[in-house]
């Protein structure tokens, strides 16, 4: 019998296969893994990335939410001079007031001051808040059916059928208060088509009142639109002219005066709606915060100067946070916060610098 001599190293007898060919199938091998491993590298730093985008995406969220939370306490501030000094308005009511905060790369506190390290490129950390007095309005909840009828322009079944939709003294049971005005059509109390929530809202609100057993002087006189105070205090367009124009007033007995001399009755026979005050106790602040950094080649007097579509270019990396809340003073001047909405939007740039928002 014939013996096959087999090759200690490579377990093959002599002559099967070449070296080169074993060669060659390792290089191929060491390629595929080579690629294997690449992909997974390069996978590996894409998700990486994406995670840091997301990182970033999120940190502008929330200080563009820091920014809209401080704009509501500025304003609260300004409430605050306001109650106290009747005389000053805060702000323009009803129009939006915008402030802007500086921003660092880091705030430390040194022995003697504050140090700050400036950012590379500059940000924008911008506050508009704009306030609506509440009090200058007819609370929904505690509306009669004539004076709704009256402001909204409704038939007097459907105005009947709303005033009757809340819990007055204890009765209508299933009833409940309205928290908010688009109940009117989530109730199915008033027909989409003749509800106009714009100007609803400019006449109506739900949040003047919290404690409703003891709803008194809730609506400022002095702020009603003209059909309110006509609605409330059974006046003709005439005489609430006559009226507004012995105003402002302080108490109930001037008010009932002027109101006698209009109708041309004695002052003792005017009854007073017992919603009517002298003083607004709730405002409402929508206020946005904008946190965003300036493109290149844009400094920070061309972007002050810049219009409001000029502003919008000149940004990138833009954060936005929009919070609505509704503020109740009492009368030393502290408030609770009775409503608050928030509602969130921002781009999907990214820019991964750090940086600080410096407090009002």
């Amino acid at each position: 019998m014939h013996a096959t001599e087999i090759d200690a190293v490579t377990g093959f007898a002599p002559g099967h296969g070449s070296s080169k060919g074993r060669r060659g199938a390792a290089l191929l091998f060491a390629i595929s893994m080579l690629a294997i491993f690449s992909a997974m590298g390069m996978f590996y730093v894409r998700y990486m990335e994406l995670e840091i985008s997301e990182s970033d995406f999120e940190l502008r969220q929330k200080r563009a939410r820091q920014l809209a939370n401080a704009g509501v306490e500025i304003a609260a501030a300004d409430l605050q001079q306001f109650l106290q000094n009747s005389g000053a308005r805060p702000v323009d009511m009803a129009s939006p007031y915008a402030i802007s905060l500086p921003v660092y790369r880091s705030i430390a506190m040194a022995e003697s001051a504050i140090e700050t390290e400036e950012m590379p490129a500059p940000r924008i950390a911008e506050v508009t808040f704009t306030i609506y007095d509440e009090s200058g309005k007819i609370n929904i909840n505690h509306a009669s059916a004539s004076v709704l009828q009256k402001v909204m322009g409704l038939s007097g079944e459907v105005a009947r059928t709303i005033a009757a939709s809340v819990p007055h003294g204890g009765e209508n049971a299933g009833t409940s208060w309205f928290l908010d005005l688009d109940e009117l059509l989530v109730r199915g109390l008033v027909p989409a088509a003749d509800f106009n929530a714009q100007a609803a809202a400019q006449l109506l609100t739900a949040y003047s009142v919290v404690d409703h057993a003891n709803a008194k002087g809730f609506v400022n006189v002095n702020v009603l639109a003209p059909a309110v105070l006509g609605a409330l205090l059974e006046l003709t367009p005439t005489q609430v002219t006559q009226v507004r124009a012995k105003g402002p007033f302080s108490e109930a007995g001037a008010l009932a005066r002027a109101v006698a001399e209009a109708r041309g009755v004695p002052a003792e026979t005017v009854v007073l709606d017992a919603s009517l005050g002298f003083q607004s106790r709730c405002f409402r602040v929508v206020c946005q915060g904008q946190y965003g950094k300036l493109r290149p080649g844009v400094d920070e007097n061309m972007y002050a100067t810049a219009s409001t579509e000029e502003k919008r270019i000149f940004l990138m990396n833009v954060a936005v946070s929009r919070v609505e809340a509704v503020l109740l003073f009492s009368a030393d001047g502290s408030y609770e916060v009775i409503h608050w909405n928030v509602d969130v939007g921002s781009d999907t740039n990214t820019d991964t610098d750090t940086d600080t928002v410096a407090p009002a």
